[in-house]
């Protein structure tokens, strides 16, 4: 056995080109980590479990992730060899990856919602719980809609006082819990009046497209969650 360049504890980062061995066509130059454990290849080659840092974890490609569930393995690491790592310098710590591994939204619930649940990921990535996860949907509503902002009632609203449909001008965030989301002020068209409503029963009207599908992506995650 050839002497081990890397102890337990090294930060190392996949070297440019190299593939995964579980799933060839797959990429990882560039994914980043420190080494877990060391075992020894069928050669008796030092073979190196990697654990991905935060940074690897929240941009893991949801593909790799359901195909490593399926597979039983486990994408928080990875076993390579010496050939395929070189050092890195650390980027956060240990107790950062474990975070993301053990936030409830690092899984992927939302992966059968194709690029809508991609963006709805970017956004809870961070969230250790549900307030965690509607604090951050509001930081990215008040960063990307300018209020007042027209939409309408959704027609699958089951809680709101006002009729499917219904033109309304969203006003601002009234509210927050963990349990029901975001309420936003909303006052009527026709008649004028203000009414505090969950955001998850309001769609978007077509005048800004970004807005619109932020709101939409905010009622698929509301959704499921």
């Amino acid at each position: 056995m050839s002497a081990s360049p890397f102890r337990i504890g090294d930060a190392v980062r996949v070297k440019k080109g190299i593939e995964c061995p579980d799933f060839p066509g797959l990429e990882i130059g560039g994914w980043q980590g420190w080494i877990a454990r060391i075992d020894l290849d069928e050669e008796g080659q030092p073979l190196y479990s990697v654990a991905w840092d935060s940074i690897t974890l929240k941009a893991l490609p949801e593909e790799y992730v359901e195909e490593s569930e399926e597979e039983e393995l486990d994408p928080s690491e990875m076993a390579l060899s010496a050939e395929d790592l070189e050092p890195a310098r650390p980027r956060g710590t240990p107790r950062d990856a474990a975070k993301v591994r053990n936030s409830p939204f690092w899984v992927f619930p939302w992966s059968t919602l194709g690029e809508q649940g991609g963006r709805i990921r970017q956004i809870v990535a961070d969230a250790l719980d549900d307030w965690d996860a509607v604090e951050a949907w509001k930081a990215k509503l008040e960063q990307t809609i300018e209020f007042p902002y027209r939409a309408r009632i959704s027609e699958d609203a089951e809680e709101s006082p006002l009729v499917p449909g219904q033109e309304v001008t969203i006003t601002g965030i009234a509210g927050i819990n963990d349990v029901h989301g975001i309420f936003v002020n909303v006052e009527t068209e026709d008649e004028g009046e203000t009414y505090t409503v969950p955001l998850s029963d309001i769609e978007g009207d077509g005048e800004d497209w970004e807005a619109d599908e932020l709101i939409g992506d905010y009622g698929a995650w509301d959704e499921d969650r």
